[in-house]
């Protein structure tokens, strides 16, 4: 895997060659179930059952972006056990997550350790009163810029049992670089699945768009001839027409193209799935 880390070459100390035979094994595992990761759900799973016992954390958020001339801008956002109450109390008002150590990893392109019983003076107060109100503690995070695709990750693990930082950097010299590839794959699946359904969304008249948003709300079709004030016929001709010309199978499928086409066209920003 070529990427670019820029960052100093590591010697792991003599201290920890009693665990290196352990991590080895750890992280061989964590390599062999990443090739049955193929979707989000997946790669949580991947994270709770693989990563989990590499690298002891509480919660995980994983941040794809990509890389343009004014900047980074954070696309998606895919979150493990953190508590989603925290990201949307972070969340600025263009719809992106405001943190300063993300900012400080792209500045540094190295990994990133925060004891937040000890912050510096740069932190901001009220982004560091939203961290401590969820006790997410002691955090290590890394990433990957990958200049040829024009892409950037970024992976913030919390509530660590303790910030070894020696330990830490040895543990994302290997796990960063897969975690790059695993997650850079799911989103590039994520998004095959899901923009074509956004895209054909824009085939339907206003009337099948507003019932259509009405289907996303869970509404079933009784429900919305009330609403619309017609038969319950006219409503099940209205669903397969909506059906056809989106190409979705059910209603399901196409509850996932309306939300995403309403997150594309409201700019909501990073999208956390």
């Amino acid at each position: 895997m070529n990427l670019n880390r820029q960052e100093k070459a590591f010697s792991p100390s003599p201290v920890l060659s009693a665990t290196n035979a352990s991590r080895a094994k750890l992280f061989d595992a964590c390599l062999h179930d990443a090739a049955q990761v193929h979707d989000i759900s997946g790669f949580k799973d991947w994270i709770r059952n693989s990563v989990r016992p590499l690298l002891a954390h509480g919660t995980l958020v994983c941040v794809h972006g990509r890389t343009h001339g004014i900047g980074v801008s954070l696309d998606y956002l895919v979150a493990i056990d953190h508590p989603l109450e925290h990201l949307a109390a972070i969340r600025n008002p263009s719809g992106h997550m405001d943190t300063p150590l993300a900012r400080l990893w792209f500045e540094q392109r190295a990994p990133i350790f925060f004891d937040a019983s000890s912050p510096s003076d740069d932190i901001p107060a009220t982004w560091l009163e939203q961290f401590h109100k969820y006790d997410l503690v002691n955090v290590a995070a890394d990433g990957v810029l990958d200049k040829a695709n024009c892409i950037v990750t970024y992976f913030s693990f919390h509530r660590l049992p303790e910030l070894d930082e020696v330990t830490l950097r040895a543990t994302f010299e290997t796990l960063t670089p897969l975690l790059h590839d695993v997650f850079t794959r799911v989103i590039r699946s994520h998004q095959a699945r899901t923009i074509p359904l956004a895209d054909r969304y824009n085939f339907l008249n206003s009337r099948e768009q507003e019932i259509a948003v009405l289907i996303t709300q869970g509404k079933t079709n009784s429900d919305i001839a009330a609403v619309l004030n017609v038969s319950e016929y006219t409503i099940r001709n209205y669903v397969s027409r909506i059906l056809n010309k989106t190409g979705c199978k059910n209603r399901a499928s196409l509850a996932a193209a309306v939300t995403l086409h309403e997150q594309c066209r409201f700019g909501l920003g990073t999208k956390v799935l």
